[in-house]
């Protein structure tokens, strides 16, 4: 029997999570500045939706263990919607809270246990490639959310007492692709069959056995450490690009619109090299490395220079590292997956947390050296 019809829909969601993380990137700042919010706040609501989404993860995990993947599904689609909603209305409620509250309810709709249904649907020989499509489509999805603000660059439109315009489009957008992601995933998506879903051999130790003997921690470490600095990056590029270049919404939607084609071909590259014979753990080795120099590059610079800021060196050693780093995640993600085995919800949530936990951790590094 063939895999459960749904993949395609699964890889939308993972893209949709990421762009509702990253869409508030250009505009937050202005977002939140306008409702009476200081830099460390706007870094706080930024760390909101990984926090909300770490809270959630482990329990609608082990919740698709015991009932299926439908409930879960429907449930976090409808949080995540509320939370768009509310994030949306918070010109119109006053309240800078408000905004913060609608991220952590967005982070609380984003934990689809998508890993486990791709785990449970195919067979372990496909699931590198599987997983590494998953964590390629989050990644681009981080770089794209921010650039889809110049499809509303200028918009501003009252209806009744909704408030459209690119400030909160950055709310309401996302609780769109929430809406429809719950009609897709109704009708287009099937719970996979009892039989592919065994359960992990050698009783309930063996998951976290294999966790420690077969080195899948330090997966877990470069996927926390990666969102770490990915988060640090999307916090502080806006910022700092208004005020050293005065670039606008529409050059910082630019920006990272290029950062959502370097995300895109590194992502590519990682996934054609591991189809053509080229070891997932090369891949990984490959792209620490040059991970590393870029890092190192801008460290010395600013270091050296610390009262002067060269925008171009910065922007592009980000989106050389931002390059390195979707070079090798998706094979990171695939072999967590194959370490493990027949990985169940909780485990995928394991990772996941791990991938998301660097968001809050990056965010409130980047929104706290913003605020010196």
């Amino acid at each position: 029997m063939g895999a459960p019809r749904g993949l395609a829909w699964i890889l939308f969601a993972n893209l949709a999570i990421a762009i509702d993380y990253s869409m508030i990137m250009p505009t937050g700042w202005q977002y939140v500045d306008s409702l009476g919010g200081s830099k460390l706040f706007y870094g706080a609501t930024i760390a909101a939706f990984p926090i909300g989404r770490i809270v959630f993860m482990m329990p609608i995990g082990a919740w698709s263990d015991k009932r299926g993947f439908f409930a879960p599904f429907r449930t976090a689609n409808a949080i995540g919607l509320l939370g768009g909603l509310v994030y949306g209305l918070a010109s119109v409620l006053g309240s800078k809270w408000f905004a913060m509250l609608g991220r952590f309810l967005g982070g609380c709709g984003a934990t689809l246990p998508l890993s486990a249904w791709a785990a449970r649907s195919f067979p372990p020989e496909k699931r590198v490639q599987i997983e590494s499509l998953q964590k390629a489509a989050q990644l681009v999805g981080v770089a794209l959310g921010p650039a889809l603000n110049a499809l509303f660059f200028k918009l501003d439109l009252q209806l009744g007492f909704l408030q459209l315009n690119p400030l909160t489009c950055a709310g309401y957008f996302p609780a769109f692709m929430s809406l429809l992601m719950l009609v897709g995933f109704m009708l287009g998506v099937e719970e996979p069959p009892a039989a592919e879903a065994p359960l992990v051999s050698g009783g309930r130790q063996e998951p976290l056995r294999r966790l420690s003997t077969s080195g899948a921690w330090c997966l877990i470490f470069n996927a926390f450490h990666a969102n770490v600095q990915l988060a640090a990056i999307d916090t502080i590029l806006a910022p700092l690009a208004a005020q050293h270049l005065g670039w606008n919404l529409l050059q910082n939607s630019a920006l990272f619109a290029v950062l959502a084609g370097v995300s895109f071909v590194g992502a590519v590259v990682g996934i054609i090299a591991n189809k053509r014979g080229v070891k997932a753990l090369l891949i990984v080795k490959l792209g620490l490395l040059l991970n590393i120099v870029s890092s190192t590059l801008v460290s010395a610079s600013l270091w050296r220079a610390p009262a002067i800021v060269d925008m171009t060196f910065v922007m592009s050693a980000a989106i050389f590292g931002t390059w390195a780093m979707l070079l090798y995640t998706g094979a990171n993600g695939g072999l967590y997956q194959q370490a493990l085995g027949n990985s169940q919800g909780f485990l995928g949530a394991l990772y996941t947390m791990a991938f998301a936990g660097g968001r809050p951790v990056g965010a409130f590094l980047g929104g706290s050296l913003l605020d010196k």
